[in-house]
Parts: C-alpha cells; sequence; structure tokens
C-alpha cells in the first residue's frame, strides 16, 4: 500500500522488572521502595530477579501516562449519537483505497494505542503477536479464532492518519436507551476502529467472525440487557473466549514477530488481495 512505510514498534522492556524484583526470606523488600504499590507488584515477581528501585522519573512517566488514558476514555465516552453519525458519514468513502490485508496487519507494527496502559507503548502488531501466540499454546484449533485476531483489530491504521485517537481507541458502551432484548445491531455505540473495519470488511467474513470485528470492544455489562439471541450466543461461543487471548495475553515485553508470518497464509485463503479501506 502506497501511503504506508514499512516500520516494526520496538517493544519496551517489562515495566513490572522496572518496579522491583521479588525479595525472599527475612530479607524483605529493599528499603529504596517506597510505594506499598510497587511492593505488592514485587511479591508477585519471579524468584531471583534482583531488587532494583524505582527512578522517580519512571514514577513520573507511569502517572502521567495512566492520567492520558483516563483523559482520553473520558472523552471517548462524550461521544454523542450526533457525533457517531457524523463519523459513520465521514468515513463512507475509502480512506486509504485498494490494500491488501496483509499489508494492513504490517501496518499494525506503526499503530500504538496511546490508551491502553497494558501494552504500553508496545504496538499494535506487537499485540496481535501476543493473542495468535496465545492461542497457539492453548491448542486453539479454530480458524475463525484466528481469523477474528487477525482483522479485529486493522481499523486502528486510522490512528496513522490524523484522526482523534479518541474516535479510534477504547471501549464502547451504548448511548442511549433502548428497549431490552433489541439486539445490538440497532443499538448506538461509541464509535471506534471496529466500527470502521466491520463496515470495510464485515461481509468478506462468518457473520460471528463479522460480529466480532464490530463488538469486540463493547463493555458488556452495559450492553447486555440489549443483546437478541443471536447476541447472546456469540457473546458466550466467541467474544467472552476470544477476550482471553485480546485482554489476557497483553504485555509490554513478549514478542514473536513469526507467529504473525504464520497466520498470514490464513488471510491470504479467506480474504481477498485487495480490499478497499
Amino acid at each position: 500500500m502506497s501511503e504506508f512505510v514499512d516500520g516494526r514498534q520496538t517493544p519496551v522492556v517489562d515495566r513490572r522488572a522496572l518496579i522491583i524484583g521479588a525479595a525472599t526470606g527475612a530479607a524483605g523488600l529493599a528499603a529504596g521502595v517506597a510505594l506499598g504499590a510497587d511492593r505488592a507488584a514485587a511479591a508477585s515477581l519471579p524468584d531471583g530477579l534482583e531488587t532494583v528501585a524505582v527512578p522517580t522519573r519512571v514514577r513520573d512517566h507511569r502517572v502521567a501516562f495512566d492520567g492520558e488514558v483516563r483523559a482520553i476514555y473520558a472523552r471517548h465516552w462524550e461521544q454523542t449519537a450526533a457525533d457517531v453519525a457524523a463519523l459513520r458519514e465521514k468515513y463512507a468513502t475509502p480512506v486509504f483505497g485498494t490494500v491488501d490485508p496483509t499489508e494492513l496487519v504490517d501496518e499494525l507494527a506503526r499503530c500504538i494505542d496511546p490508551a491502553d496502559n497494558a501494552l504500553g507503548n508496545s504496538s499494535q502488531h506487537v499485540h496481535l503477536q501476543q493473542i495468535l501466540v496465545g492461542m497457539e499454546a492453548d491448542g486453539v484449533d479454530d480458524e475463525d479464532m484466528y481469523l477474528a485476531a487477525m482483522t479485529h483489530d486493522l481499523g486502528k491504521v486510522l490512528l496513522l492518519t490524523d484522526e482523534d485517537p479518541v474516535n479510534v481507541v477504547c471501549t464502547n458502551r451504548p448511548i442511549g436507551e433502548h428497549p431490552p432484548g433489541i439486539g445490538l445491531d440497532n443499538v448506538v455505540f461509541q464509535w471506534n476502529h471496529d466500527e470502521f473495519i466491520w463496515e470495510r470488511m464485515g461481509d468478506l467474513v462468518p457473520d460471528h467472525v463479522a460480529w466480532l470485528m464490530r463488538y469486540h470492544s463493547i463493555e458488556i455489562g452495559p450492553s447486555r440487557p440489549y443483546m437478541d439471541e443471536r447476541d447472546l450466543e456469540y457473546l458466550e461461543r466467541w467474544l467472552v473466549p476470544f477476550r482471553r487471548y485480546d485482554f489476557g495475553t497483553k504485555s509490554t515485553h513478549s514478542f514473536d514477530p513469526a507467529a504473525v508470518e504464520r497466520w498470514k497464509p490464513l488471510l491470504r485463503d479467506r480474504l481477498p488481495q485487495s480490499v478497499t479501506i
């Protein structure tokens, strides 16, 4: 895709190792560590790591980062139905033109989600690697789960445009009140990368994978009352298992670029070689 330049995000060091190492026996925790939260985190680290103090600048950066995450979420949840309608209209026409889906996957290496404090500054490509490795490790053998993994966050390429990240990332809540059981397709949610990629590729994949594309970022509690039978089935059969990997494998240091290469043939088999994005 000519609009993009090849790039790869270098994963950052695991922040657990930046707080403190594990303390053993009567020695306890190092006297230089001041925060109780740091002590609690240290207790869960593997034995044998050296004890290190947290530089003040690292703690200050972490506080600032977490504050920015909260600010982004607050602004995202302020989206109104009118904002959603405007964003749908804005992105009703192609943004990047005709592209190979595997190229979109590669471009995730340049996409950093500023609202994801579990990934830190690791790229969405690293996040994808972690999901795939987690599925492989658990022996997941359903190709549709891997297809969902490879495609669900492709809408985050909008981070490479001038779009406000507030409209690209974060989880989504229902906007306004709706009749119980009306079905999620009839509910207005905040707009982000989910809706963007679903509009582009939802008709190219099986219905349950398209549903995951569109709703993988929803907050389940506020959304459940509006679910119909299809939504409830897909929630239990697909979203809950998928979130085990989408939310549960995030790390600032674990990566395996070869994992993505292992699953690119699946995209070539299941999707057209060119898609209008």
